[in-house]
């Protein structure tokens, strides 16, 4: 969400008028994030940008580094990214991702027979 849902002075959680109006709000940034997400994923160019951006915060590699704390915990916030996006694609849009997963083998299968 964005600087719009930070606690606003006057905000009153026991005021079900505000209350509502604070859960409208959320519910549409949530379907805009959701409709601008299945854009990205509606071309190849997108999916391939996605896969590869899902890849670099390292959601399938171990982010653990033993004696360098900092490092871990740096690798630990990128691949928490990582995994947010994977859990939106996944949920909201799993044969987009199933079709990413399959674009980036067959990419990958390519790049490897031409040397």
């Amino acid at each position: 969400m964005s600087e719009d849902l930070d606690l606003q002075e006057g905000f009153n959680a026991a005021d079900e008028t505000q209350v509502k109006k604070r859960k409208r709000k959320v519910d549409r940034l949530e379907e805009q994030k959701r409709d601008d997400l299945a854009v990205v994923l509606s071309t190849v160019q997108g999916r391939r940008f996605m896969w590869g951006l899902i890849g670099e915060c390292g959601v399938y590699a171990l982010g653990f580094h033993h004696q360098e704390t900092h490092s871990s915990a740096f690798d630990s916030g990128r691949r928490s990214v990582g995994l947010n996006l994977t859990t939106e694609i996944t949920t909201n849009f799993p044969d987009a991702y199933l079709q990413m997963q399959a674009e980036a083998y067959e990419a990958a299968k390519k790049e490897k027979a031409n040397g």
